[in-house]
């Protein structure tokens, strides 16, 4: 254990090194304008212009640029974001905050090694350069990190009240309550209907203290444009996700329900993940995690890297992926091709808006394809397990 622990803090201590060194170049301002990495809602020029904003009297949210909780301009301050040495801090706290989460669950389950996940967690691509671009997504990532793992500690109450937090921060994290709240009710005594309502009751009371807190502290309601921007999809702004050029091509007489369609899309998946990965709550918030970061309206790649940070939990499942090599060139294809076709789009003139919607078609293909590769190995894990079936022999029958 205590060379764990030194291994551990080694881990940390490099991580947390290697980001403040990239925080010494020019590095950050150049991926903070790098679409597949900042959103709308999340975008650090964004949130600095809100802060600045509300420092000298003027509602953020009456313009058409700023999205983002009342919690973060609540949070930080225009001096503070103005300083680089402190948002770096700040970035790299949070980021180790959450491989220290992630680590954390995997201490509790019996496959996984800690500092592997640790490790994975610390040092993933989209993790670090998400970091360094300052945007608020590692922010909502960490507190939803937070809420699972409370939620898988026995801490129903905590975990439902930083789910809500997490649900102002980044709205798509109201997928997780069906999820969060099963994982709740294996740690909970009593009975399952009385339990759920309690948690529920919890979630939605939280949720309403913070809305209400942003009504006392705006003088407005005009923050509620955070979530309306999240759910009619307004800003057109690219992103890696599949939202923006298809409403930028669609009838205005269409687009309602177009949006509706688009945003159910998102929501059909929830009941059959939960009832079919019932036996294993924290993988069905894992799959819903990565559902969000392939179909919500504003995804970027730190949205990825915590689906992806929460896989190394089930290593038990990695003989059973059928195409890893598949889904990992695509992915590494599709970063490529991202970054390529922005260029030849927008700086060299030798492209349009068809090249990099075709980058990000490439990337959600490779995203999804992997998606369903992880479920696929674990339902297949799991009916192995259940039936004390042979892995070979029940994989040459089935071919």
């Amino acid at each position: 254990m205590p060379d764990d622990s030194l291994q551990a803090a080694g881990i940390l201590l490099a991580s947390a090194a290697l980001r403040l060194s990239l925080f010494a170049t020019s590095l950050p301002e150049k991926l903070a304008l790098w679409p597949e990495i900042s959103t709308p809602l999340t975008s650090f020029r964004h949130l600095r212009e809100g802060a600045h904003l509300r420092q000298l009297g003027i509602d953020p949210y009456g313009g058409s640029s700023f999205h983002q909780a009342p919690a973060l301009l609540a949070l930080f301050s225009s001096e503070f974001l103005a300083s680089r040495w402190s948002t770096a801090m700040a970035w790299t706290v949070v980021d180790l905050l959450s491989a220290l989460i992630v680590c954390r669950l995997a201490q509790q389950r019996p496959t996984p090694t800690p500092l592997r996940v640790l490790a994975i967690a610390s040092f993933h691509p989209f993790t670090i350069v998400s970091c360094l671009a300052r945007t608020t997504a590692p922010l909502a990532h960490a507190i939803t990190l937070a809420s699972i793992l409370a939620s898988s500690s026995g801490h129903g109450y905590a975990s439902m009240m930083l789910l809500a937090l997490a649900c102002h921060v980044s709205p798509v994290a109201i997928l997780l309550l069906a999820p969060v709240s099963m994982l709740s009710l294996r740690q909970s005594p009593g009975s399952v209907r009385g339990v759920s309502l309690i948690h529920l009751s919890m979630f939605f009371v939280s949720t309403a203290a913070l809305l209400a807190f942003s009504r006392l502290w705006l003088g407005s309601w005009s923050f509620m444009d955070s979530y309306i921007v999240f759910l009619t999809v307004s800003d057109l702004t690219p992103t890696i996700g599949l939202s923006w050029y298809f409403f930028i091509e669609m009838f205005d007489h269409f687009r309602s329900f177009f949006v509706a369609t688009f945003q159910l899309h998102l929501l059909i998946y929830v009941a059959p993940v939960c009832i079919k990965l019932r036996r294993d709550p924290l993988y069905a918030c894992a799959t819903i995690i990565g559902i969000g970061s392939l179909f919500q309206s504003y995804p970027s790649v730190s949205d990825v890297a915590l689906y992806h940070s929460l896989l190394p939990l089930y290593p038990e499942i990695m003989p059973h992926l059928r195409h890893p090599m598949l889904t990992a060139c695509l992915l590494l294809y599709a970063t490529a091709l991202l970054k390529s076709f922005h260029h030849l789009w927008l700086y060299a003139g030798s492209g349009n808006a068809n090249f990099y919607y075709a980058s990000t078609l490439v990337w959600n293909l490779g995203l999804g394809l992997g998606l369903i590769d992880n479920v696929w190995a674990f339902l297949t894990h799991d009916f192995l397990t259940r039936h004390k079936l042979d892995k070979d022999t029940t994989v040459v029958s089935q071919r």
